[in-house]
């Protein structure tokens, strides 16, 4: 799920060539670092930072904004990659702050942000931290556009936040899957199996276990029918093409990033989950 987990994970993988297919890791480490048994079928933080900033300013007309990050791979690779993005753009950012993940407590750097007066304010991280900092944000009268990351994509923000969740956006590398037939065929056998709503990964998990079998049936093929090496699967998972999943089309480029992967906008209008989408996001 994270990638602050999946990247010493997978030097073990790369060494004993056992491939993987990611449904959620963002951090562009991931990836750049060139090893052959990494892949992912979501977007990467240099797509999705950039994205959120261009709705934060473009659409949300956002020119002062305060950004905390949790200062793990995931979170301040996304900031900064959004703090980048936002001033380029043109936006003024008056606070930089990191936090640490497991933290209750915000007041301080609340404080700081309020006293900024900004009228947006970024967390780069998870929904443990970002729940609560949503929460006391309100509590110190920041009732501004509050904008995250996937991290913040789960039922646990508006369970953790409340009521205060409302006008809350995030940016998510996973889409709606209900709004396909597809998607909403997958979304009712699951529930109908687990007894519970599928969440954004749900059916991200799914393509990536689809991603995966694709690639060994065509190691096993180009084997003649035979046991293929992990090498031989490393190989042919890393050279899947346009395959069609539940959620999102695959095809790998030469770093085992998808050439199909999205970034879309969402916003929490009531004390629900999921958010309301927003806004589609395709590579250029």
């Amino acid at each position: 799920m994270n990638s602050g987990v999946a990247i010493p994970s997978s030097e073990i993988y790369e060494k004993n060539k056992v491939p993987m297919v990611s449904p959620a890791n963002t951090a562009t480490e991931v990836t750049d670092r060139g090893l052959s048994t990494v892949n992912r079928i979501c977007a990467r933080d240099d797509f999705q930072g950039p994205a959120g900033a261009n709705y934060a300013v473009k659409t949300l007309k956002a020119k002062k904004i305060f950004i905390i990050q949790d200062k793990t791979a995931y979170g301040s690779g996304l900031a900064e990659a959004f703090r980048d993005a936002a001033k380029k753009l043109g936006a003024k950012i008056v606070g930089y702050e990191g936090i640490t993940v497991g933290e209750k407590d915000f007041n301080g750097v609340l404080s700081q942000a309020a006293a900024q007066k900004p009228d947006l304010l970024y967390f780069g991280g998870v929904y443990a931290e970002g729940g609560l900092i949503i929460k006391q944000a309100r509590d110190k009268g920041l009732n501004i556009p509050i904008m995250g990351g996937d991290g913040l994509d789960s039922s646990s923000t508006v369970t953790i936040a409340g009521n205060a969740v409302k006008n809350v956006y995030l940016t998510s590398v996973a889409a709606d899957a209900t709004k396909t037939a597809s998607g909403k065929q997958f979304a009712d056998k699951y529930k109908k199996e687990f007894n519970k709503n599928i969440e954004s990964y749900s059916a991200y998990g799914y393509d990536s276990a689809g991603v995966l079998l694709d690639g060994i049936m065509k190691a096993i093929d180009a084997n003649d029918g035979k046991l293929p090496s992990r090498e031989q699967v490393t190989k042919a998972v890393r050279g899947v093409q346009d395959y069609q999943g539940i959620v999102t089309k695959v095809s790998f480029d030469n770093k085992g990033d998808n050439k199909y992967a999205k970034i879309y906008i969402y916003k929490f209008n009531k004390v629900a989950y999921p958010a309301t989408q927003e806004s589609e996001i395709s590579k250029q």
